[in-house]
């Protein structure tokens, strides 16, 4: 292989996720590795380094796993390359795998002193979540995991405190954590000692080659101020780390992990409700990026009493302040959104709905809120096999308390359909609706078509947990009747609500297909289908 085409490769890559391309990225991985087997020079470090970071940013774990381990058996096999692979393997919950490779890569980092603290770290990361994920802390097995983490992270702090502080809050995290699950450790420092070392010592300067101290050093001064009990300051400084230049998916979800899992933070805490709608709303608008957010953290309502936004914006500035507000609208975009289940299984979905004002579908249906959903998941016609009949199905409305969220409505009447050959909708009068409700306001004009324009759906992939998944969302093209995305959606997501980025109602999914590439910004033939809402407004015109 020649080394021009070698770099055209990693150049593409690098374009396909700035694209959050996917398929593009896929195809380009595919090439590159056959490619790689059929020379016998060694593809250059620099460049496999940079695609193994590019597929990182957007959390494509699988191919960053499957191009890793190409080049390592084709001869390219720096320090570097063997920890992104690790990396890899830790995203996709391989810690077995990923554990005999980080002794092994201890061991060779002897003399490398940065490689051997990253190597040592992220050992620290495989223990720390097998941690979290074991059942029963009080066990000596957990006991030993939190112990062996600790063992990881410390010792390298200790050795260069002001280079290695992402270790150091780590150290801070876990003591912390262990203090809530009642397990007392010696031979450690008080975690807010620790934190406070972090807080008031950390240096704002360069002190890596890769990336300036600066971002992660302000992510880790949020973490020392989740300790000390000071949310406000914590919030100033999650601001400028998100502000970072940068800044990527990958890195806003590990934070956002590190908050909800170790620090155990959740909307229904003042210091989560401050910290986790800043962090979650950068990951959704960070398109190449997904969100799952469960039913807790959307029955818990964030502060939104006037003091508390002048507060916040005074904090977060106008800019975060814009950004939370966003993520909390979409928040509320989920109260409406309804898991269509089996009467006889109320366990699991078999698709998603939402509630519409019924005037502003057709003018003498006047306030009542209507729901929405596919033909192919609700409907009254003996032809369409597969859809519940209306008499069989029962709605349940996730993102609400438990006291309303476990009620299950009956459907009263099917007011129209459209079968899935057609528009692939039906409209339904529900035997009663949470009180609080609205439906959505609808989005008066055709989508705009431009390269930062995005769909964004809520639903219940695979019959599961009420999910804002935004993952690859690029708004492709539309026609008189369909929207296309490349927002990937499971089994579960037909009949979910699709918004633009005002949160705006302009579809509702159904399907994916196969569209011709001149209706897409990026070659892709593979697309999310919806109907566009003026298409149905229209057809209920004429009925």
């Amino acid at each position: 292989m020649k080394p021009a085409k070698e770099s055209n490769a990693t150049q593409k890559l690098a374009a396909a996720m700035r694209a959050f391309d996917k398929a593009a990225a896929t195809a380009i991985c595919q090439d590159l590795t056959a490619a790689l087997w059929l020379k016998d020079s060694v593809f250059p470090r620099a460049d496999a380094e940079r695609c193994l970071e590019e597929l990182r940013s957007q959390r494509f774990f699988a191919l960053m796993q499957q191009l890793a381990d190409a080049f390592i058996q084709t001869g390219q096999d720096s320090f570097k390359i063997r920890r992104l692979y690790v990396q890899s393997l830790l995203e996709q919950s391989n810690f077995t795998a990923a554990l005999a490779l980080l002794r092994d890569l201890e061991a060779r980092t002897a003399s490398n002193v940065t490689e051997n603290a990253e190597a040592r770290g992220l050992m620290g990361r495989a223990y720390k979540q097998l941690y979290v994920n074991s059942t029963n802390k009080s066990k000596a097995r957990s006991r030993n995991l939190l112990t062996q983490a600790l063992g990881c992270y410390f010792p390298v702090y200790m050795t260069q405190p002001n280079t290695y502080f992402w270790h150091g809050i780590n150290v801070v995290a876990l003591l912390c954590r262990a203090e809530r699950d009642g397990i007392s450790l010696t031979g450690f420092p008080n975690p807010k000692t620790l934190a406070q070392e972090i807080r008031t010592a950390l240096p704002m300067q360069l002190v890596d080659a890769e990336r300036p101290a600066h971002q992660w050093g302000y992510a880790a001064k949020m973490e020392a101020c989740i300790a000390l009990g000071l949310a406000e300051e914590a919030t100033g400084w999650l601001s400028r780390y998100v502000k970072g230049e940068g800044v990527n998916g990958f890195e806003l979800g590990s934070t956002l992990r590190q908050l909800t899992e170790v620090w155990q933070l959740d909307l229904r805490t003042d210091t989560g409700s401050m910290l986790l709608p800043v962090l979650q709303s950068n990951l959704l608008r960070c398109s190449g990026s997904q969100v799952e957010v469960n039913a807790v953290d959307l029955a818990s309502a964030p502060p939104t009493g006037q003091a508390v936004q002048k507060q916040l914006q005074k904090v977060l500035g106008s800019t975060q302040f814009v950004t939370l507000n966003w993520y909390r609208r979409g928040l509320e975009r989920c109260r409406s959104v309804v898991r269509i289940e089996h009467e006889m299984e109320p366990e699991r979905g078999e698709g998603t709905g939402f509630l519409l004002r019924g005037g502003d579908l057709k003018e003498s249906w006047g306030d009542r809120l209507l729901l929405l959903t596919n033909a192919h998941v609700v409907s009254s016609d003996p032809t369409v096999r597969a859809a519940l009949r209306p008499e069989k199905a029962r709605v349940s409305f996730k993102a609400l308390a438990e006291d309303q969220g476990s009620v299950r409505h009956k459907v009263k009447q099917i007011l129209w359909t459209s079968p899935p050959a057609e528009l692939d909708a039906t409209l339904i009068e529900l035997d009663s609706t949470p009180s609080g409700l609205e439906g959505y306001p609808i989005d008066e004009h055709r989508p705009s078509l431009d390269e930062a324009e995005r769909a964004y759906i809520i639903g219940h992939p695979e019959g599961g947990t009420l999910s804002l998944s935004i993952n690859d969302n690029l708004l492709l093209g539309y026609d008189g009747r369909w929207v296309h995305y490349r927002s990937p959606t499971k089994g579960g997501s037909s009949g979910s609500p699709v918004f633009n980025q005002d949160w705006e109602l302009i579809a509702l999914h159904h399907a994916s297909v196969r569209i011709p590439s001149s209706s897409t910004t990026s070659g892709d033939d593979e697309a999310n289908e919806g109907i566009w809402i003026q298409s149905i407004r229209q057809a209920l015109a004429s009925t």
